[in-house]
């Protein structure tokens, strides 16, 4: 046998990892020409998308970990994936409803989406403003109140001094 091995180029660490795979492929349940066919198939697939084979492995892995990642089981995933398409194309059709509603306001209003932006921008200060206005006219009304009050306590007391 290392006659062998040695006539074929081969050494001891290539034997025991053709035995550990051999053992690999045989607890998966899979032949060798089952093994090779696979091989044989990923090497046309890489070829004719101009792959290199150690990048789509590793591309393989990253799914692997995507799908693990989203708890998806991987016969799952087309219908998974169209699901989130679905819900993507309905929110692009609520924004650009909106849109176009915000468009048409602004035209019924006689207004421009610009004007529309700086109204938002300025709301808070807007709406501080007239609570300010809304404090201080409740303020100078008890000012009148207090001042009515000073007066007829000064008649009051003038009445008292004649």
């Amino acid at each position: 046998m290392a006659l062998n091995l040695r006539k074929a180029g081969l050494d001891l660490n290539s034997s025991a990892f053709a035995v550990r795979l051999q053992n690999k492929l045989n607890r998966l349940g899979i032949s060798e020409n089952m093994a090779e066919s696979a091989i044989e198939k990923l090497h046309i697939h890489c070829f004719t998308k101009n792959l290199e084979i150690p990048k789509f492995l590793s591309r393989l892995d990253y799914l692997n970990d995507l799908i693990n990642g989203i708890s998806v089981p991987i016969e799952h995933l087309d219908k998974y994936i169209s699901e989130k398409v679905d819900i993507l194309k309905r929110l692009d059709k609520d924004i650009h409803d909106m849109a176009k509603a915000r468009n048409d306001m602004a035209s019924l209003y006689k207004t421009t989406i610009p004007d529309l932006d700086e109204y938002q921008q300025l709301r808070p200060i807007h709406e501080k403003l007239k609570q300010t206005e809304n404090e201080n006219s409740k303020k100078g009304i008890m000012i009148k109140e207090k001042e009515a009050e000073i007066r007829q306590l000064e008649e009051q007391l003038e009445k008292s001094k004649s």
